[in-house]
């Protein structure tokens, strides 16, 4: 019977045994499917995070909801693969401010015919195995205007395809050229996000920023300015009906043409351009010019009005000379007979003839009466002498 017990206990222990190799395989076959699982998880949540990455790149740029850029988005799925792209992502605008807003009045600048050029310079790439010797060459349209146009689409054109996956940043420089009164901007800042979707690169953005803030437009401004030219004549020989000629001669900054059309309104008589007599203006020149002198007419009392005079072109005032006979005028008086024409401001003038003469009449009118009065006695009494001698 103690034998007995004794198999059965030891048969007890090897069963006991048994079941816990067995529960100790399951746990391991339990770890590795779980170590499996999770080394699987990592891999899913680093892809994602790297296709979450990718597709941040293109969200900074496009995914901002901001009235400055209604085109957002405008260009995500573009492939990168084709060379010779054409992006128009932009206008070039010009405004022409008057006391600071746009007005539709005739103090209004007409902007002249413009060109305005633009440069594109690789300056970084990061998050790329490309560098600013592989980005693709970018050029930018130039943006023409012809006079009074105040808006001009360009393109950007992309030379080459994208190397890689990146953001591409290039800086954009305006040249305004040499036009009196352009202002030129500062500065700008063009990115292209390029990303990876299937087997294509792709285009998932272009921005444009200017001063840190994203824009969709290049806009300068034209300023201009106006001058008024008056005439007063004064004295007592001083003829109010009387034609003066008067010199006004206009130059532009050091550097810089005008190349616009400046108006004119007049009360008086000619206007000329040497000996070309003007009609309402002095027109625009195709090569434009740096000086200009205009001859104008005026009475008493009249004055002349020059607007679209561009800003920082500067005017002289001379009178032809009525000093000398027969006119014998004194030399004349300037207000304002030279400055500088500043932005949405008419500047004045004034030339001012004096004629001063003391009437020499050999009597005065208050004693007449009595000098009459003693003539005629004096008359009287030589009749009245003659008489005697005629009667003896």
């Amino acid at each position: 019977m103690k034998k007995f017990l004794a198999i059965l206990l030891a048969m007890m222990l090897v069963m006991v045994s048994v079941a816990a190799l067995a529960t100790e395989g399951v746990n391991t076959e339990d770890q590795q499917t779980t170590g499996e699982q999770q080394t699987t998880e990592e891999q899913q949540t680093t892809e994602e995070a790297n296709i979450l990455k990718k597709n941040d790149m293109a969200e900074e740029y496009n995914n901002e909801k901001d009235e400055k850029d209604p085109n957002n988005g405008k260009y995500i799925g573009t492939e990168t693969s084709v060379a010779n792209q054409k992006v128009k992502i932009s206008k070039a605008i010009l405004r022409n401010p008057v006391n600071g807003a746009d007005t539709d009045d005739d103090t209004k600048p007409v902007s002249p015919a413009q060109t305005l050029k633009f440069t594109a310079t690789i300056t970084s790439v990061t998050d790329s195995t490309a560098t600013t010797s592989t980005a693709p060459a970018v050029t930018i349209d130039d943006a023409v205007f012809t006079e009074g146009t105040l808006s001009a689409d360009i393109n950007i054109n992309i030379a080459a395809a994208f190397p890689a996956v990146g953001i591409y940043t290039y800086t954009v420089k305006e040249n305004i050229g040499d036009t009196a009164g352009m202002q030129t901007v500062a500065d700008m800042e063009l990115k292209f996000t390029v990303i990876q979707s299937g087997d294509n690169l792709v285009l998932a953005g272009v921005a444009l920023r200017q001063k840190g803030e994203k824009v969709d437009t290049i806009e300068n401004e034209y300023h201009a300015g106006a001058l008024t030219l008056e005439k007063i004549v004064t004295g007592n020989l001083g003829d109010f009906t009387k034609d003066f000629e008067i010199d006004v001669t206009f130059n532009a900054p050091t550097g810089k043409k005008v190349y616009g059309t400046i108006a004119y309104t007049t009360e008086g008589g000619a206007v000329k351009d040497g000996t070309t007599t003007l009609n309402g203006s002095i027109p625009a020149v195709k090569d434009g010019w740096t000086s200009k002198t205009i001859t104008v007419t005026l009475k008493h009392d009249q004055e002349i009005t020059f607007t679209n005079l561009p800003a920082g072109v500067t005017y002289t005032v001379a009178e032809h000379d009525y000093t000398k006979d027969p006119d014998k005028y004194d030399a004349p008086t300037y207000v304002g007979n030279s400055g500088t024409i500043a932005k949405a401001v008419t500047a004045e003038a004034s030339v001012t003839n004096n004629k001063d003469q003391t009437i020499d009449t050999g009597i005065t009118l208050e004693t007449l009466p009595y000098v009459l009065m003693m003539a005629l006695a004096m008359m009287g009494l030589v009749a009245l002498k003659l008489r005697k001698r005629e009667e003896y």
